[in-house]
């Protein structure tokens, strides 16, 4: 099982993954794109490095927009499972 961290933060964006990741604002939301080897993938959010993720959504696809992040789009980091 490959695991794909994103951290969107203020002034730094960070990816670290086996696989090509990529996260951008879109409107009101982050969009993550990620290659997907096939199959559904489970998409987490934290609200800091060190805190529980939780499962936001799923797809069969290669991106996710997450358009619950409210006014502050810089405190949100990624797992990609």
């Amino acid at each position: 099982m490959k695991r794909l961290i994103l951290s969107w933060s203020l002034a730094l964006l960070c990816a670290v993954t086996m696989d090509a990741a990529s996260i951008r604002q879109v409107g009101g939301g982050l969009r993550l794109t990620f290659e997907n080897p096939g199959g559904a993938v489970s998409i987490q959010r934290s609200t800091g490095r060190f805190s529980p993720f939780t499962e936001i959504g799923t797809t069969n696809g290669t991106t996710y927009t997450d358009n619950t992040i409210g006014n502050d789009p810089y405190s949100y980091y990624y797992h990609v499972v």
